[in-house]
């Protein structure tokens, strides 16, 4: 494997890092609130994402 293509799938893996660090807690922020969940629950889910 070169390096731009290491360098290329680092690149990808970043974003779907990204996503997954403030996509999961903006789901769970809103089924906690549809949910009429504790707060506490979506601090366990943020918390646990990082």
């Amino acid at each position: 494997m070169t390096v731009s293509e290491r360098m290329e799938r680092s690149a990808a893996w970043r974003a779907l890092d990204a996503a997954w660090v403030w996509l999961v807690p903006a789901i769970g922020a809103v089924l906690c609130a549809l949910g009429d969940s504790p707060a506490f629950l979506f601090k366990v889910l943020f918390s646990g994402v990082l």
